[in-house]
């Protein structure tokens, strides 16, 4: 079924190529390919959770997107241990060598909407967590940054990319502020 709703943007999860998105999600990868194929929805962006069984396929993953015209871009995150440390993290050796391939990829041209500014504090550890400017509603409750608040380890492996993006955006970083702009709805960009 295609992609028909009324909302400005859509964000849909796929964490890797078939393969390694169906063992991580379930048998998913060609039915949401077939929906954004099949869908006329001018903002369709893909969320990417990089993890330890998927970051060797993030180039490959770029490219099999890139050739959908439907994909407007790909937002990255890391897997964030809310559980504890399990075999999808990623250390943050593994995390600076990811997002150094990241920028390259950028430079390529491939629509990654993670600003560099973004990515390179990531990089160096150095984003305030957690943080007092978002909060998420779930299971009927409003929590302060992530259903993990006051959880020392999840906060200090963080992966959440949204939240340094933010930061980034309040700071008035150049990078943040252009790649902010991708998201707009199609109908309300500014002229080239």
């Amino acid at each position: 079924m295609p992609i028909k709703v009324s909302t400005d943007t859509v964000f849909v999860s796929i964490d890797g190529l078939k393969d390694t998105n169906d063992e991580l999600r379930g048998n998913t990868y060609d039915k949401v390919i077939k929906n954004i194929k099949n869908s006329d929805h001018p903002n369709i962006f893909i969320n990417y959770t990089i993890n330890k069984k998927n970051y060797s396929q993030i180039e490959d993953f770029c490219y099999e997107m890139h050739n959908i015209k439907q994909i407007k871009g790909i937002f990255f995150y890391f897997h964030t241990p809310y559980y504890g440390i399990d075999d999808l993290f990623l250390t943050i050796e593994e995390r600076r060598q990811i997002i150094k391939t990241l920028i390259i990829l950028k430079n390529k041209g491939y629509r990654i909407l993670n600003s560099s500014s973004c990515l390179r504090a990531v990089y160096r550890d150095k984003w305030e967590r957690p943080s007092d400017i978002c909060y998420v509603y779930a299971l009927n409750k409003l929590f302060k940054c992530c259903r993990a608040y006051g959880n020392e380890m999840a906060c200090k492996n963080c992966c959440y990319l949204g939240y340094p993006e933010i930061l980034n955006i309040l700071k008035l970083r150049p990078s943040a502020i252009l790649s902010a702009l991708n998201y707009l709805p199609v109908r309300q960009r500014l002229p080239n």
